[in-house]
């Protein structure tokens, strides 16, 4: 799933987990999955996008669904 489109005006990014499962995130790349993610955010964990900030495609997958 995209949580963030493809921006190249992008300043800053967050992500919050408000899930009772793990979101794996991929930063600037293809499909994020539980074996191919840039990191990974516990439940009601927060992830800040490192800087100089990816411009590119953020996506995201949930470990299971609830």
């Amino acid at each position: 799933m995209t949580l963030l489109a493809s921006n190249a005006a992008r300043r800053m990014a967050t992500v919050f987990n408000d899930s009772t499962q793990v979101l794996y995130i991929k930063v600037g790349a293809a499909t994020a999955s539980t074996s191919s993610y840039t990191t990974q955010i516990a439940s009601n964990g927060y992830y800040e996008v490192p800087f100089p900030v990816c411009t590119g495609i953020i996506d995201g997958i949930w470990a299971s669904a609830n």
